[in-house]
């Protein structure tokens, strides 16, 4: 055996297994690089009742930066940060991006306040732990983040944490993390492959959300894919159900979404009537090079 063969074999085994992760598709945003992000939701819910009909509505629309901070036992530590945020439910039609909520004009008129949301939360950052999945397992720093809210806006802390519930919470930033990033299977991409992932949203109410992806075609760091959704009752009493498709468009690199967008449709049983939901979204990673 050549003098330094054991070496050569162990230095040829390392870059083999640096080249393979490269095709391994995982969430692994590079250390201390900020990605901009933009959300748009919009949720339409329709029921009629005693042959009345009826409609709710709302729109969610956000700008926010994450960035890995450290990574230890696979799990990512991020700093989570809103640029922008507002909520907008009809027939409220003027956003009030710029209007301070402690003015008297503004205190009860809660609609108005849920629009003015990003007037106090630009700038105000979290902790979040994710996998590399894209999986939240852990938010920390939310109840600073509401104090600072409350303090900005002259609230006491117990109203703006009702208020904002089903939009800025523990449960509700993890379900944004989740439906954003828990794309990557962890697996490496070859031709023909395809995978489905699943993710419980809790914020309003549990909904199992299956997402099955099929490449289309890969492009440079850029992976096109079609997806199609399944939305269920979790306790599978099949009391919720529907079915949705979209589009994404993934880098190869880091595991993130360069644009992710889907339309889904979903029906609720109740008593006396159901309720069909209509959800359009989609998310866009600002700034980048494709």
């Amino acid at each position: 055996m050549a003098p330094g063969g054991d070496n050569i074999r162990h230095c040829f085994s390392r870059l083999q297994k640096y080249f393979g992760d490269k095709t391994i598709l995982a969430f692994r945003p590079l250390l201390n690089k900020p990605y901009q992000f933009s959300l748009i939701k919009t949720t339409v819910k329709t029921w009629t009742y005693k042959n009345v009909p009826a409609e709710r509505a709302d729109t969610i629309k956000a700008i926010f930066t994450i960035k890995n901070i450290s990574e230890k036992d696979s799990t990512y530590t991020c700093i989570f940060s809103f640029d922008q945020y507002t909520v907008k439910m009809p027939p409220v039609e003027v956003t009030m991006l710029n209007v301070d909520l402690s003015k008297p004009l503004m205190i009860d008129n809660t609609f108005s306040i849920l629009d003015s949301i990003g007037y106090y939360v630009r700038g105000l950052s979290l902790y979040v732990n994710m996998s590399k999945k894209g999986m939240v397992e852990k938010v920390d720093g939310l109840s600073q983040m509401l104090t600072a809210m409350a303090a900005k806006s002259h609230r006491d802390y117990g109203s703006i944490k009702a208020l904002l519930q089903d939009y800025i919470s523990v449960n509700a930033i993890t379900d944004l993390m989740n439906r954003s990033f828990s794309n990557p299977p962890v697996k490496e991409v070859v031709p023909g492959f395809r995978w489905m992932n699943t993710v419980t949203t809790i914020t309003k109410a549990p909904i199992e959300v299956k997402t099955f992806y099929v490449p289309a075609q890969s492009n440079g760091d850029s992976l096109s894919i079609n997806t199609s959704l399944l939305f269920a009752s979790p306790d599978s009493s099949g009391v919720l159900k529907g079915n949705g498709k979209g589009t994404l468009l993934m880098s190869y690199s880091t595991g993130l979404p360069y644009r992710s967008e889907s339309n889904s449709e979903m029906i609720t049983a109740a008593d006396e009537y159901n309720i069909t939901e209509k959800e359009y979204l989609k998310i866009e990673q600002l700034y980048y090079q494709h």
